[in-house]
């Protein structure tokens, strides 16, 4: 009644529409701190505020009117009660009745269904009595049956099982070992009952009588190699579920002993031939029993992980500081892989991927794997192969008999890059650090040739820095060629997903670009440099000036000295070059220098055109001021445009006999251009 009341004011106060829900009032339990909340991330607290007073008005309004609506009934609600108590009263008298006899029929059943409930937990307590009392007959019966198939009974009508499990010995056995099976069973579920404390002894002897004959079976078995014998053999222990039995009797009598014999102290030191006596050993005694337990078909079996490998890790483990220190590099390798490689054989012996992986999982595998300390043998590779390249930097930069290479540092680099990856120093795990190294090698060799620099005005020095670049520029191709012959086959192995790939590769091409930074940081410095040996010839022409202004010197009919000057030097590192490369790699070096020289000498060649031909005008203002008459003849403007017309075609000539390549750049052509018509030329702006 009252929720239809709320709705009803709420219908009448719904006519308008408000910053909030009004049926959020409705809400148990209503807070006010959260309706707040709410409200404010949407108006601000004025119009809330307004907008509640509105509400609060109009809920006023809905109340008044709800009151006036039911007021009739509620004026006539005390007439319409008069004479309701006397009615209840009489109501009251039979209802009381009616209670009382549901009582007590309630308490007749629940007494009835207590004596039920009890009656069916004796029966049940019963039940239960009789169940452990048939296992009681069971296990007794059980008892002196394998008893009698054992000869352990006084009384007997069976033929008692000998020590030799072949012909009807061996059914019999089969038999001992089911009854066996339900004995354990039925003993479990009795679970420390009384009667198993009178008859534990028996069952003690029989438990025992039983190994010591499925023992003896088993020796003779292994000694005769009687196949028949042990399948029945295996195929008892399974069935009374003690495999673990027979594999620890098998590593007792036949692993055990061969091991303490065969692993010493002398041996170990050589690992292959140990490995190969081993590798005998299985096939001579360990064979026939795979052979034996696979034919059975019974997979719970696995007597090269739980038999054969626990003797030989430990074993193995009392010399390990013997042949697995990492005091000498090479011989921890050849020890490590002769040994990974006896390993990978000894687990395909194991027959199934199953027992691989059991092998792998046990914890004398894990522990011989972890006495390999294969961080510090890399921490001694890093040292050697890292030392010898920095060996290699203190070098000098050439040497003899290096191949394709130019510089002894080339040579070093691909060596140890390929050592990172040979068999005789990479081992399967450490991939990712051999390959950090890798990338570090590379890295590396781009910074130490960052480092170099030539010495000034020496020849022998630039060639040098040119051979350098010339092995940074081969580096390329025999990284690569590394890369795909020898990285990828080792690290694949590894990979994961499609992409793999391509992120080594990534990596790789990152490793190359700060070795092209310090390529192209080498050139650039080494074409300076001997572009600097040319440019201080050029600031000869300067002179020009100064040797015919007002000296009276006749007309130039020859080149100046200074020009022949200017490609002698480079003459000399051409030669160099073409002892060291071939004709166009001298020509690749010398093409730049010869450029920014060329480029020089046009400038200086221009800034003194353009000086002749505004002294020459300014003379000739002056002239015309004074009214001077020419005297005839060459001035000195003229003989200044002639002398630099000669050097310049006398440097192009020179400069074309270096590199002819040059006559198609820009900047010969424009000297051509002065050349040629030296008197045309006009400063930048005008």
């Amino acid at each position: 009644m009252a929720a239809e009341e709320a709705n009803d004011v709420y219908e009448l106060t719904a006519s308008k529409e408000y910053s909030f829900q009004p049926e959020k009032f409705l809400t148990e339990p209503f807070e006010v701190e959260v309706f707040l909340r709410e409200c404010r991330t949407q108006v601000s607290l004025a119009e809330l505020q307004q907008d509640l007073g509105d509400y609060h008005a109009s809920l006023k309004t809905a109340l008044v009117s709800l009151i006036n609506k039911d007021y009739g009934d509620f004026v006539n609600l005390s007439s319409n009660l008069v004479g309701l108590d006397s009615t209840l009263a009489k109501l009251s008298e039979p209802l009381d009745e009616i209670k009382q006899e549901v009582q007590d029929v309630k308490s007749k059943i629940d007494s009835e269904a207590q004596k039920l409930k009890e009656k069916i937990e004796q029966r049940s307590l019963v039940r239960e009595r009789k169940v452990v009392l048939q296992r009681f007959l069971h296990i007794a019966a059980s008892v002196e049956k394998i008893e009698a198939l054992l000869g352990l009974g006084k009384n007997s009508d069976l033929q008692p099982i000998d020590g030799d499990l072949t012909g009807d010995s061996g059914q019999l056995i089969e038999r001992v070992a089911s009854e066996f099976n339900q004995l354990q069973f039925y003993v479990t579920e009795c679970n420390r009952a009384a009667f198993l404390d009178s008859i534990a002894p028996r069952i003690g002897a029989i438990t025992e009588t039983l190994k010591t004959r499925l023992e003896q079976s088993f020796r003779r078995g292994i000694e005769t190699q009687d196949a028949k014998t042990l399948k029945q053999c295996l195929r008892t222990y399974a069935l009374i579920d003690k495999t673990q039995d027979v594999e620890q009797l098998f590593r007792d009598v036949v692993v055990a002993e061969f091991m303490k014999t065969a692993i010493t102290s002398e041996t170990v030191k050589n690992l292959s031939k140990l490995y190969e006596t081993i590798y005998l050993f299985i096939d001579e005694k360990c064979h026939f029993l795979l052979q034996a337990s696979a034919e059975t078909g019974i997979a719970s079996f696995d007597f090269m992980t739980n038999s054969v490998w626990p003797e030989i890790s430990l074993h193995l483990a009392k010399f390990s500081s013997t042949f697995a220190s990492t005091g000498n590099a090479n011989e921890f390798h050849k020890n490590y892989v002769v040994t990974m490689k006896f390993i990978d054989k000894f687990e395909q012996l194991c027959g199934s991927l199953a027992s691989v992986k059991r092998l792998r999982n046990h914890k004398d595998f894990i522990s011989f794997r972890k006495c390999w300390s294969k961080l510090v043998y890399f921490q001694l590779r890093f040292q050697e192969i890292g030392f010898g390249l920095e060996i290699a930097f203190e070098q000098p930069l050439r040497g003899d008999e290096l191949g394709e290479w130019k510089t002894p540092q080339g040579v070093k680099l691909e060596s140890l890059l390929r050592q990172c990856w040979s068999d005789d120093i990479y081992i399967e795990g450490l991939a990712h650090r051999f390959w950090k190294l890798f990338l570090q090698l590379i890295v590396r060799f781009g910074s130490w040739i960052e480092s170099l620099e030539a010495k000034d005005s020496e020849v022998d020095s630039m060639i040098d820095l040119a051979s350098v670049y010339s092995d940074a520029s081969r580096l390329g191709s025999q990284i690569m060629q590394i890369f795909e012959k020898e990285v990828i086959p080792r690290i694949s192995i590894y990979f994961t997903s499609e992409d793999d790939l391509e992120k080594y590769q990534s990596a790789l091409r990152e490793s190359f670009k700060s070795l092209d930074e310090a390529k192209a940081k080498l050139k650039m410095h080494v074409t300076k440099r001997i572009a600097q040996l040319g440019e201080k010839e050029c600031d000869g022409a300067k002179s020009i000036p100064r040797q015919y202004r007002h000296t009276g010197k006749k007309a130039p009919t020859t080149p100046s000295n200074y020009v022949d000057k200017i490609p002698a030097k480079l003459k000399a590192i051409q030669n160099a070059l073409q002892t060291t490369f071939d004709s166009s790699t001298s020509s690749e070096w010398l093409f730049p220098a010869v450029l920014e020289i060329t480029r020089k000498f046009n400038g200086i060649a221009k800034e003194l055109l353009v000086s002749v031909k505004k002294t020459e005008e300014s003379l000739s203002r002056l002239k015309k001021h004074r009214k001077v008459n020419d005297a005839g003849g060459m001035s000195d403007d003229d003989k200044i445009r002639k002398q630099i017309s000669l050097d310049l075609t006398r440097f192009s000539e020179l400069v074309l006999e270096l590199t002819p390549g040059i006559s198609d750049t820009e900047e010969m052509k424009y000297l051509l251009s002065m050349a040629e018509s030296p008197a045309a030329i006009k400063a930048d702006d005008e």
